[in-house]
């Protein structure tokens, strides 16, 4: 008899001294038989096995269809900005499945939203008690971590995200940002990277890789991100601006002048896009009088010795 109190078949009586083995009459019919009837057994034994008791480790139907209602109904007040309703009613999930961490998790997402990151940090510390793999709790924690400064902690908490799904593009995203604040530029360059191969038009990767080329003096590497980024959002004088300079360090004026004065109407007071407007525009008396031909105010002293640097 087997444990689960199935009883077995006996030894086929052909083998020798009752036991199945070759070379004796009989033998090898009998062995099948044996095996045959152990694998019945198991079988019938891990069926049993498999059927819920009464001790309540099964949830029945009726449990599962509630829950699946309470989240459900929570994702619908937090579609419709609820966030009171949705709260209350993942209030009452996390109860409900003290296991999942999905309703911390959801809770802590709406929590930092409203604009309360010791709440929303709670929450997601919840979720990583009940599954320490919960992407979602581990990226949000890790953004509030980084809102406080602490970027080595999140730097942890993104890894570990990373570890789980190493496509999770904002992950990637707050990667890089963070070793960026801690001046580990190459490092960061390397996480916009990824972000683009995940998602190749993510604008703020195209705008910090093309930054950071140019800080490096490398204006065509950082024109193709930004040729790119400028047919993403044609409207955007940052990515203009930002090419017309790259632009202009290429030599390449008209274009130059297109984007400059584009960014330049758009971001007034910017006086540092007024002295490339000049000194892209060229004109011959100096940076005073190329920014008043593009209808800018005269550039500030400083400004304008800086131009006259650059311009010999």
């Amino acid at each position: 008899m087997t444990p689960n109190g199935v009883s077995l078949p006996p030894p086929d009586p052909g083998g020798a001294n009752g036991h199945c083995g070759p070379g004796t009459s009989g033998g090898g019919m009998g062995r099948r038989a044996f095996l045959a009837g152990l694998l019945a057994a198991l079988s019938a034994g891990c069926a049993a096995m498999d059927r819920p008791t009464t001790l309540g480790l099964w949830p029945d139907s009726r449990t599962w269809e509630q829950r699946r209602e309470l989240s459900r109904a929570a994702r619908q007040a937090s579609q419709s900005r609820d966030f009171g309703r949705a709260l209350n009613l993942l209030g009452r999930l996390a109860e409900a499945d003290p296991r999942s961490a999905e309703a911390p998790s959801r809770m802590g997402l709406i929590l930092a939203e409203l604009g309360r990151p010791q709440a929303a940090a709670e929450a997601f510390r919840d979720a990583l008690a009940r599954d320490p793999d919960d992407v979602d709790a581990l990226v949000g924690l890790a953004r509030i971590e980084a809102d406080l400064g602490r970027l080595d902690k999140a730097l942890a908490h993104l890894d570990a995200a990373i570890e789980v799904d190493p496509g999770r593009l904002d992950a990637h995203l707050g990667r890089a940002r963070a070793l960026e604040a801690l001046g580990q530029t190459d490092d960061a360059l390397a996480s916009y990277f990824r972000v683009l191969r995940i998602e190749p038009d993510t604008p703020e990767a195209l705008m910090r890789v093309a930054s950071i080329h140019l800080e490096r003096s490398q204006p065509e590497s950082a024109l193709a991100r930004l040729d790119h980024l400028v047919e993403l959002s044609p409207d955007d004088p940052e990515a203009r601006a930002r090419r017309g300079q790259a632009r202009l360090a290429l030599g390449l004026t008209d274009g130059a002048v297109d984007d400059l004065r584009f960014a330049s109407e758009r971001l007034p007071g910017r006086d540092d896009l007024a002295l490339l407007l000049a000194i892209a525009s060229g004109q011959p008396n100096g940076p005073t009088d190329g920014a008043e031909a593009a209808g800018l105010p005269p550039l500030p002293e400083p400004a304008r010795d800086q131009a006259d640097l650059l311009r010999r």
